[in-house]
């Protein structure tokens, strides 16, 4: 399993926060899309660190792959189940 650690100061105080990336094959949709819902709204209300944009950016363009996969692949289960079984 591939963990990645990304420490981000925000600018508006001496916080850090400490966001823990897992690997694609351990992460679940709802986790992808919490982390989406996270990055965007960092955007939405400024907290985004400038240093850290870039970052954020390609992580949330990994995120959105990874759930646009996993919902085709369901998509996909889903027809496959539908298909009248020839005999």
């Amino acid at each position: 399993m591939s963990i990645i650690f990304l420490i981000l100061k925000n600018h508006h105080s001496d916080k850090i926060k400490t966001t823990i990336f897992m690997s694609e094959n351990n992460l679940s949709f709802k986790q992808a899309y919490e982390e989406l819902r996270e990055i965007n709204e960092s955007f939405k209300n400024g907290s985004m660190d400038i240093d850290n944009l870039l970052a954020k950016l390609k992580r949330a363009k990994e995120l959105l792959d990874f759930c646009k996969n996993k919902l085709r692949t369901i998509e996909d289960e889903i027809k496959a189940n539908e298909e009248p079984n020839v005999s």
